[in-house]
């Protein structure tokens, strides 16, 4: 993972009997830096956010384009920031751009159910058409958790040329993202798929 930024700190949720299961040493901390420094593959690891009331080192608004911060990270963490930045947008370029060529962003967001944790819920068709080769990405993941069946990840599949990927569910859901970013980011052209079928006047 090498040079790593988490988009906000990471909380240490962890429950007491899952430490066994995981075979990692149990933590008490607040934060899970220890945890990620001491089982995966990190040289460094910072953390970015809005201010520094959570022991961020590195201070910075999303919702703004990022001046003045002239790293690049190996791998962006972002699991669960991106709902509470009302402009999304701009907020997915940030990483994007904070992340270096052939780095990897990953994303844990809620996808379903989740009305009113925070501004968003997230669709696998976002990061489908975000994240492809013409944007410069490549090797996109998608999964979808059960929050009451963690044991089971549902690997999400992108639909059929011209039809639409529509999920429901009665319980919460989380999407987990992985991509990798092979050239710079181009966010200029992105539009739902099924319309860019339709506008492409191809039939089915």
């Amino acid at each position: 993972m090498g040079n790593v930024l988490s988009i906000g700190r990471i909380n240490n949720l962890i429950l007491n009997d899952e430490y066994k299961k995981l075979s990692i040493d149990k933590s008490n901390d607040i934060y899970a830096d220890k945890i990620l420094l001491e089982n995966f593959n990190i040289d460094n690891l910072e953390s970015l956010d809005y201010s520094d009331f959570e022991g961020a080192n590195i201070i910075h608004d999303l919702n703004l384009p990022i001046e003045g911060i002239n790293k690049k990270f190996n791998t962006i963490l972002d699991f669960g920031t991106s709902e509470h930045i009302f402009n999304i947008i701009q907020n997915l370029t940030n990483i994007a751009k904070l992340c270096e060529i052939n780095g990897n962003i990953i994303h844990s967001l809620p996808a379903n159910n989740n009305c009113g944790h925070g501004f968003w819920q997230f669709s696998p068709e976002l990061f489908f058409n975000l994240y492809q080769k013409k944007n410069g990405f490549d090797k996109t993941a998608i999964y979808l958790v059960n929050l009451h069946d963690k044991k089971n990840w549902y690997e999400i599949n992108r639909q059929n040329a011209g039809e639409r990927l529509e999920l429901n569910s009665s319980e919460p859901l989380y999407i987990f993202v992985k991509t990798k970013k092979i050239d710079e980011a181009n966010f200029n052209n992105i539009h739902q798929s099924d319309y860019e079928f339709q506008w492409q006047k191809k039939t089915l």
